[in-house]
């Protein structure tokens, strides 16, 4: 396994971008440096997919193409700032292949195939919004606002190898840098994937191969925008695979368990699902100095989930010579200061705020999970949840360098 920081990069020539962030520009003022280099102005544009220390496998595991990077579509879309489209620019060509062999080798695009003639720094107004789609065969018919924050994906495979996964750079991932001695304008796009990725591994003796499993309440499908993603969680159906009445048996073969230097893990994939309940259930903390204590007013004595919705895996596996079940929620269960006491309503709504993350499965993260066996399990019915090691963490993202251009 290449245990490296990448920074995946392509120049895209003559295209137009902005970030619509730029509230010091208005729509009449275009990002133009107006120096007086008297050569045509350019704009540039510039992609990145964030790599992280988990996102390929050794080699010798046999998972050499993850395809977390692969890129194999590209769909630049410009919007007036009211929401009129100026320009949608596809590509269809193969801009980066993930595999092993070329990954050194980079050498299947060329900047020409992505010149964009016609275009130049006077188009671009500051208040423009920026939509970067990646690997979205749908975004070829999609050419309004409204439209892209309506498509709904489907089919992403939970247990198995991706042949690509869709991403997306818009708002705060979008970035514009007019040349201080220059006419070009470059804009940087970083990509997040819409999907979240889970590993799941064994602290202990515990084999794989004596291992069987079933992945409760996942998204195969999700909004294609982030800004669309609330209204679209609140409708999503969930899936278990295998169904309820199977399990997932382990063997050497599995395609998607693999070695990460000694350490045997399993790769899952889910779209984003939310599990946070609120309710008269779970009312606010104490917030009378202790003089008001009930059952229920505690966060700590009562996980605020919607059990029907809560994205875990089910494990069937041995301890001392029996096979026991064991329930591995794929996220955190209660906030560390769980057992604090507010003095006001407000302080509790901060907190409250603070910890919904702990009950949802976010785009583009990696929740890493090491397991240990140490204990009893359940029943298929009654699980008991074993000690539990958790790993938060963003698919990384780093600077973009953006070498000069001749």
């Amino acid at each position: 396994m290449r245990k490296m920081k990448t920074n995946i990069q392509y120049l895209l020539l003559s295209i137009l971008a902005i970030c619509g962030m730029l509230t010091s520009c208005t729509e009449e003022t275009p990002l133009s440096n107006a120096s007086d280099n008297s050569s045509p102005g350019r704009v540039l544009l510039s992609y990145s997919v964030g790599k992280s220390i988990q996102s390929r496998a050794d080699i010798d595991a046999g998972w050499t193409d993850f395809n977390e990077n692969k890129v194999t579509r590209l769909d630049l879309y410009i919007f007036r700032n009211n929401g009129e489209l100026f320009m949608h620019i596809p590509n269809t060509s193969i801009v980066y292949d993930d595999a092993d062999e070329k990954y050194n080798n980079e050498t299947e695009t060329t900047a020409d195939d992505w010149e964009i003639k016609g275009l130049d720094p006077e188009d671009i107004y500051g208040n423009d919004q920026i939509y970067l789609i990646a690997n979205c065969d749908a975004a070829a018919n999609i050419e309004t606002l409204s439209g892209l924050q309506d498509e709904v994906l489907n089919g992403l495979v939970c247990n198995a190898k991706q042949d690509k996964f869709v991403m997306v750079g818009a708002g705060d991932d979008v970035r514009i840098t007019p040349e201080e001695n220059g006419n070009d304008v470059i804009i940087s796009v970083n990509l997040v994937r819409v999907a979240a990725k889970i590993c799941l591994s064994f602290a202990r003796t515990t084999n794989w191969t004596d291992v069987s499993y079933r992945f409760v309440h996942h998204a195969t499908t999700s909004a294609l925008l982030k800004e669309s993603e609330t209204d679209y969680l609140a409708t999503q159906i969930l899936s278990t695979s295998p169904s309820k009445d199977g399990l997932t048996e382990i063997t050497d073969q599995t395609e998607n368990l693999y070695n990460d230097e000694g350490t045997q893990k399993l790769v899952l994939y889910s779209y984003a699902n939310n599990w946070y309940k609120e309710g008269e259930k779970y009312p606010n903390p104490d917030v009378n100095d202790g003089t008001d204590m009930s059952d229920d007013d505690q966060i700590y004595k009562q996980e605020p989930i919607d059990e029907t919705k809560q994205t875990y895996i089910l494990l069937r596996a041995p301890y001392n010579g029996n096979y026991y079940y064991y329930k591995v929620p794929v996220n955190y269960r209660l906030p560390i200061n769980n057992d604090e006491v507010f003095d006001t309503e407000e302080e509790w709504e901060a907190f409250k705020e603070s910890y919904r993350h702990l009950y949802q499965l976010q785009r583009n993260y990696i929740y890493d999970i090491t397991v240990t066996i140490d204990r009893e399990g359940g029943t298929e019915t009654k699980p008991v949840t074993p000690s539990l090691y958790y790993q938060v963490i963003p698919f990384d993202e780093e600077t973009i360098d953006i070498p000069a251009f001749e």
